[in-house]
């Protein structure tokens, strides 16, 4: 079973604390963008490798398909 934590009584403590949760979160969503960038270049590179034939064109409109965008994903 698990515990439930006990939070502190006063105000400025509990602020903390969300404050350093909402931080770890931030952090959590960077990384996970960070990966699903990498992700996407390494699909982006085995495909390209795959059609060594691809025209300019055609490797800048994969490359699209495969962008995220990076800032929006983040919490304000």
């Amino acid at each position: 079973m698990t515990k439930t934590p006990q939070l502190p009584d006063d105000v400025d403590a509990l602020k903390a604390l969300l404050s350093e949760k909402n931080a770890y979160i931030d952090n959590l969503e960077v990384k996970v963008i960070t990966l699903q960038e990498q992700l996407n270049i390494k699909k982006l590179y085995k495909i390209e490798k795959s059609l060594k034939t691809t025209s300019v064109d055609e490797r800048f409109k994969i490359r699209q398909a495969l962008a995220v965008p990076i800032l929006t994903q983040c919490r304000t």
